[in-house]
């Protein structure tokens, strides 16, 4: 079979959790199909060129293909990457095309109107009104616009793609009602030969409690934060270990400082900063617990499964789409509840058995959900496609 991956940015050094999830199942569809990857080509990677090497595969990275974030920008760009992906069409004659995102997606379907090619999108998420509204509290009218035309293009990718993968049973669903013609599931995935239990620790401070990702309000850092001034009274040696990067100005590191200095927290948090891909299985090894308290956007993120395939136990939110995978492995606590989420900290780091019940669950689901396996569905996904 040969496939064209459209999608963002590609390569080692993407290390986004779309991009990592799309890189390891690029890795492993490449061992048995003809795959060539049309990729945005970010300013990042005029610096650092993604490697590609230890893969057969062609990949195209065009001067830019990435979209400014404004209002009226996307329908432009969108005609400017279906042309792109029309020429590559055109030469490599794939059976189908797989496209990461509703951008791309509805690209695809416009570049392949009139033709045999059957386009997959697979959207990571939906915007939900909660999630929006946050946004739009945060950042204004001119978000406000830009959301949008975000969902207008997430609207009509759904209803011009051949299929639509969803990530859950609960974000297919929405899908569905969004007007989806045919739809799969297909969860995130971790690289289980890269992030297992016998990975040496990065750090060795004991007890710790681990967040990996970018560190804004959205991530729910500030929560945790919180639940960590609760902590540090029933466990004063509690250390809190943020890794990741700062990429909004406002939330820069001396404001999540200050923050922290406010409560009292200076012994019992460390900022340790981003980390290659390549070293982040010993980071979560470094972890007693690892907690993922961002908004519910209909996803599975991949943090939440490389950390259970570390050996790590997970705390995270109740939300409907994690309750579908994560239920019997993880602790699941209600959105916001600054109590609830000291509570779960502190019985995983007291309690023994139930620490290593969840560890233990933890590692079978994140099996379940290995690249080796989800190639496996995705192949499947991909061979069934037809035009409707």
């Amino acid at each position: 079979m040969k496939i064209l991956i459209v999608c963002e940015g590609f390569g080692e050094s993407a290390v986004g959790g779309i991009e990592r999830f799309l890189y390891g199942m690029v890795r492993e569809l490449s061992k048995r199909h003809a795959v060539s990857v049309l990729a945005a080509r970010r300013l990042a990677d005029w610096m650092r060129r993604p490697r590609s090497e230890s893969m057969d595969l062609q990949v195209a990275y065009p001067v830019n293909l990435s979209i400014p974030l404004l209002p009226y920008s996307y329908y432009f760009f969108t005609s400017v990457r279906a042309k792109k992906i029309k020429g590559v069409c055109r030469y490599f004659k794939p059976d189908v095309v797989f496209a990461n995102n509703a951008f791309n997606g509805l690209s695809a379907s416009v570049a392949c109107e009139g033709s045999t090619i059957p386009v997959v999108t697979h959207l990571h998420g939906y915007m939900t009104t909660e999630f929006e509204n946050e946004l739009e509290s945060m950042h204004g009218f001119i978000l406000k616009l830009t959301l949008s035309r975000i969902r207008k293009i997430h609207s009509m990718a759904v209803a011009k793609s051949d299929l639509v993968v969803a990530l859950s049973r609960v974000h297919e669903s929405f899908l569905r009602r969004a007007g989806a013609r045919r739809t799969a599931v297909l969860p995130n995935a971790a690289d289980t030969s890269a992030f297992k239990p016998s990975v040496p620790s990065r750090f060795s401070y004991h007890p710790a409690i681990g967040y990996c990702g970018r560190m804004l309000p959205i991530k729910g850092v500030p929560y945790l934060l919180q639940a960590m001034s609760l902590v540090a009274k029933r466990v004063p040696n509690a250390r809190l270990f943020l890794v990741g990067n700062f990429p909004d100005p406002y939330w820069s590191l001396g404001r999540w400082r200050k923050m922290v200095y406010d409560l009292q927290l200076e012994r019992n948090v460390c900022f340790a900063g981003p980390f290659p891909l390549a070293e982040m299985p010993s980071v979560y090894r470094s972890f007693d617990l690892y907690c993922q308290l961002d908004k519910s956007t209909l996803g599975t993120p991949m943090a939440i499964l490389e950390a259970m395939a570390s050996g790590v136990p997970v705390i995270t939110y109740d939300f409907p789409e994690r309750r579908e995978f994560f239920s019997k492995c993880s602790l699941l606590i209600k959105a916001g509840d600054v109590q609830s989420i000291a509570d779960g900290i502190v019985a995983l780091l007291t309690d023994n058995h139930l620490r290593n019940e969840m560890v233990l669950r933890g590692l079978d689901v994140a099996h379940e959900f290995s690249f080796e396996n989800q190639t496996s569905n995705m192949e499947r996904i991909l061979q069934s496609v037809e035009r409707l």
